[in-house]
């Protein structure tokens, strides 16, 4: 008798201490991104069995820390945020 071989996928998720990210400046969001590909390498590296190491940082809005969703082209957490991407479309377009 054919005997089914017991699968399971197990997902573990590691998160970084890297708090609004998209609030560092680019030089730090650099470095921040090689510690995070570092500790990425050291997972393969240490641990057996590992299928897929994938590296996702969110988008935080940097004037009220909301994950950064658009709705209808322009932020959907704040005012703030939505005055000024208003103010870089009439940058862009030039008027």
């Amino acid at each position: 008798m054919a005997r089914i071989q017991d699968f399971f996928a197990a997902e573990v998720k590691i998160t970084g201490d890297f708090q609004h990210f998209s609030l560092l400046k680019p030089y730090d969001q650099l470095k921040a991104r090689e510690r995070l590909n570092k500790m990425i390498r050291e997972i393969k590296r240490h641990i057996d069995n590992v299928q897929s190491v994938t590296l996702s940082i969110p988008d935080i809005c940097e004037f009220c820390g909301s994950n950064w969703e658009l709705d209808e082209g322009l932020p959907a957490c704040c005012t703030k945020a939505q005055e000024e991407a208003r103010e870089e479309m009439k940058e862009t377009d030039g008027t």
